[in-house]
């Protein structure tokens, strides 16, 4: 199926563009993304050339989407309806920087992360910035007098 995606074409530049996304897998899972989150560190760096490990451009960036079941494959032990996170479709037809800013995602069913019912699908979204910085914060072990 074809989907709009977010493309980096190069430094300082993106495009709305087009891609093909392959047919689900019997453990895998379509999603209709709802949002994803842009990360202000991580993705000016992709837009800058300088983010290590970055596969050339163009590449679909983003790593964080929230969006709703609208096919699942028999082993992928979901239902269609179910709201999800996950960090990106697992393949498109352009060269994926996690690929998670595109229309639609194809995820593995174990790589999605169910959503709450009470949780608003924009909100979660921005989870895993949040987790980003609560592992720094771990690592860190910042006293109260530190800044």
């Amino acid at each position: 199926m074809k989907t709009s995606t977010l493309l980096m074409t190069g430094v300082g530049r993106v495009e709305l563009s087009e891609t093909e996304l392959p047919a689900i897998a019997a453990d895998e899972i379509l999603l209709s993304t709802a949002y994803s989150c842009i990360s202000p560190g991580t993705e000016l760096r992709c837009l800058a050339g300088q983010q290590a490990g970055a596969p050339a451009f163009p590449f679909i960036p983003g790593y964080a989407l929230t969006g709703v079941v609208i096919e699942a494959g028999p082993a992928s032990g979901w239902e269609e309806g179910a709201r999800v996170f996950a960090s990106g479709t697992r393949a498109a037809g352009h060269t994926r920087c996690w690929g998670g800013h595109c229309g639609h995602a194809v995820v593995k069913g174990t790589d999605a992360i169910p959503i709450p019912a009470g949780l608003d699908l924009r909100a979660a979204a921005t989870a895993k910035l949040a987790a980003i910085a609560y592992h720094g914060l771990t690592l860190a072990q910042p006293l109260p007098h530190e800044k």
